[in-house]
């Protein structure tokens, strides 16, 4: 997922710098580079440098044109000078995609890449490294731009029907809409008649392997010698990795590829055994849940106790997908924050990115899934208000913006399906080229759902566009035939379980190159660090900015508590949060770098607080000197203001009735968790009292049990009848009103 534009006084067409960033009312021109054949960098972005470095178009010894393309290339330079003994070169980085930006990786992540590769703690043995990475073709400011839509706003309105037509299967005729929408694009990014120059027929793997190449030559001290590259590339990085590798496999130095592509599935089109490790994951959604328990789990059991009870994980995946069932029958409205409604095809595009990011987004997961089991659209709309925000922000369309060459150029990193589609089209050198809708179903699309329930039509588009993609790229580079030797053997890099590139996948392409190895991190998709303390930047390229709305009371505190973890996620922050992440002890290398971040972040967050709840929490006894602490104890003081769920929990409590449901099971499943969010708002009744409403509620259609139930009740019930005791005489009636409607279903059926 493309993380949120950032723009700063910087432009890519002049290579225009400013020191000032996020601050579009200042331009103070420092330096000014034409686009050339060496890398010429120049100071940008603060801490960073920048050049823009023109490749041939075409890199085939058949090309006959010397027309050029022009790459965006960034660089973090290394703590000490190059010509200090412990430098130890440049190493380029590739975040994925197809389509992922390479400056706004470095943005994002260059700091936190380079304190991991870094070694300093022997002086005479400690390395230095640059971070450096590009635009590839097609992507971000690299030139000439992939063109398919006549402006942003045509884009924008493009992606908005896909994501409103849905996911094959959510309707009858939701594959149809999908199928023509891509092969519409697909005609319209390889139209011969676009007006200007166009990357579209040269922005194959190949192509960009051959501009890895040549940059690494120029990283060297003699930019004449073979290129000696050091590489990290991840998910289609890897694809780009092994590409090079294949091509130049005497000019490898050092090579990370990290989540592992088959690049012989990639080049044939059969990418269906890359989801075989998804549903698994997902299954560890629902163990993980349940162990956890309430609250830490909001779609847990109430009555969850953390042990090993495949029944009860197995109605966790039964009310995950009635939900899924209900809202694929009946979409629910919402007015919040915008009149939309909440859709089947949400809820599984939520499930593909938490499956990208269990440790992220299974709690989110977790809270919207339980919202939604109630009816409650609000922390669910807030979600897909940010992630479209996030992937397509609205201020892009500005005509100030447009009109403003850093903040429009900050904008080519929203996410564009074009881009990925054409590199992968291209790698399969029109394989696909005029295939019925039919045949892709029964050939591509109908394997990758077998191969994982959950995620393979989500990818039902990846290769659509195929279909009518008329061009071929450079090269006729027909897949990875591995090496002999590469100059230093690979190390491949996967986790046990990954969503789209599983360890399989690694064993086979470590397979093609004699001598490498694999390294399998024991994890579920993302990796866990050890402490806060190891995940932290060293400095900040700009100051933290400020939510929108500061925190007023629960009414608004999960929308105010997405923005804040995700504005301290674009810095490197968020582990700071996390008290499940043991702080580091005063021996950690870098402890007081910790504590200097953890109290920093803990002063800005108490000027996202409204007064009332700042003067609330100065006056709390809990612990709130570091960041971690604090959080916690603001989640748990807005949690007390809001007045919407006690409303909402007051209605289940006392005005709610069964009737209201299709089924006494409904209605006792609903009711049932009142009381617990009750307490949790201390306004909490006791389980006494919850079950006597409960009591007088179902007297009259289940008498018998009513009566079992009163009569079984001992002396002191009133004041030691338990939670434990009220789950149990919920479960009793769920389960006998489930088996009178067995009973009830084989009368009508003659049984």
């Amino acid at each position: 997922m493309p993380s949120a534009v950032q723009a700063v006084d910087f432009s890519w067409s002049s290579v225009l710098i400013s020191s000032t960033p996020l601050n579009f009312s200042r331009i103070n021109p420092l330096y000014q580079t034409a686009p050339g054949s060496v890398l010429n960098f120049v100071p940008c972005y603060q801490d960073y440098q920048c050049a823009r470095l023109e490749v041939p178009l075409d890199w085939s010894a058949s090309a006959t044109e010397n027309t050029t393309a022009t790459l965006a290339v960034i660089k973090l330079p290394a703590q000490v000078d190059p010509a200090d003994e412990r430098y130890g070169g440049s190493i380029i980085v590739n975040p994925g995609g197809p389509g992922g930006s390479g400056v706004q990786e470095i943005l994002d992540r260059g700091k936190e890449i380079q304190r991991i590769v870094n070694s300093s703690d022997d002086t005479q043995h400690s390395r230095y490294f640059d971070i450096v990475s590009f635009d590839p073709r097609g992507v971000g400011n690299t030139l000439p731009p992939l063109t398919c839509f006549p402006d942003l706003l045509s884009t924008y309105l493009w992606s908005e029907a896909v994501q409103a037509h849905g996911l094959v299967g959510s309707f009858d005729q939701a594959a149809d809409h999908l199928w023509a929408r891509m092969q519409a694009l697909a005609t319209s990014c390889t139209d011969p008649h676009k007006d200007g120059a166009d990357i579209g027929p040269y922005m194959n793997t190949w192509s960009t392997a051959h501009d890895l190449h040549y940059i690494a030559q120029l990283l060297q001290p003699d930019p004449h010698a073979d290129a000696k590259l050091q590489y990290w590339g991840y998910s289609y990085g890897t694809l780009l990795g092994v590409t090079y590798a294949t091509l130049f496999p005497n000019q490898v130095h050092r090579m990370v590829l990290d989540g592992v592509v088959d690049a012989v599935s990639w080049y044939s089109g059969d990418l269906s055994t890359s989801f075989r490790d998804a549903d698994h994951i997902l299954d560890s959604f629902f163990r993980y849940c349940h162990q956890a328990g309430q609250p830490r789990c909001a779609f847990a059991s109430p009555s969850a106790n953390g042990e090993g009870n495949e029944n009860a994980i197995s109605d966790l995946q039964q009310r995950f997908k009635n939900i899924l069932s209900d809202l694929k029958a009946s979409p629910v409205w919402t007015t919040h924050p915008s009149p939309d409604i909440i859709t089947y095809s949400d809820v599984r595009r939520l499930l593909k990115l938490a499956l990208y990011a269990p440790v992220d987004l299974f709690p989110t997961l977790a809270t919207i899934l339980a919202d939604l089991e109630q009816r409650n659209t609000t922390s669910m709309a807030d979600w897909k208000s940010m992630l479209r925000e996030e992937m397509q922000p609205t201020h892009c369309l500005d005509p100030d913006c447009q009109s403003h060459a850093p903040c429009r150029e900050a904008c080519q990193y929203s996410y564009r399906v074009e881009v990925t589609a054409g590199t992968v089209c291209l790698d399969l050198n029109q394989k696909l080229l005029n295939t019925t809708r039919e045949e892709y179903w029964d050939e591509y699309l109908r394997p990758s759902i077998e191969s994982s329930h959950w995620m393979g039509d989500t990818f039902a588009d990846f290769l659509m566009p195929c279909a009518r993609w008329n061009g071929r790229g450079p090269g006729d580079f027909k897949g990875p035939t591995g090496a002999e030797n590469t100059s230093t053997p690979i190390l491949f890099v996967s986790n046990t379980l990954d969503p789209v590139t599983p360890l399989g996948d690694a064993h086979a392409m470590s397979a093609l190159f004699k001598q490498s190895v694999v390294l399998e991190q024991q994890a579920e998709a993302s990796i866990q660090p050890a402490t806060q303390a190891d995940c932290m930047p060293t400095t900040l390229w700009g100051p933290i900015p400020a939510v929108s709305q500061r925190l007023r009371g629960r009414l608004d505190l999960r929308i105010w508590d997405w923005e804040f973890r995700h504005t301290l996620k674009c810095r490197g922050l968020e582990h700071l949060l996390r008290s499940d992440l043991p702080r580091p002890d005063k021996t950690h290398a870098t402890f007081a770098l910790w504590r200097h971040w953890s109290i920093t972040v803990r002063r800005w967050m108490n000027r996202q607080l409204s007064r009332k709840i700042r003067a609330k929490l100065g006056a709390s006894r809990f612990a709130k000197k570091y960041a971690d602490d604090a959080y916690n104890v603001i989640r748990d003081l807005g949690s007390h203001y809001d007045h919407a769920l006690c409303k909402a929990t007051w209605f289940k409590l006392i005005d709610m009735r069964w009737f209201h449901y299709t089924t006494v099971a409904q209605y006792v499943t609903s009711f049932q968790r009142a009381p617990v969010d009750a307490k949790e708002l201390n306004r909490g009744i006791s389980p006494y009292t919850a079950l006597i409403a409960i009591l007088g509620e179902l007297e009259s259609d289940v008498p018998h049990w009513v009566a079992t139930v009163l009569l079984f009740l001992p002396e002191d019930a009133v004041t030691d009848y338990t939670d434990a005791d009220y789950f149990k005489a919920c479960r009793m009636v769920i389960k006998q009103d489930d088996m009178l409607n067995q009973r009830n279903s084989r009368v009508a059926r003659g049984g």
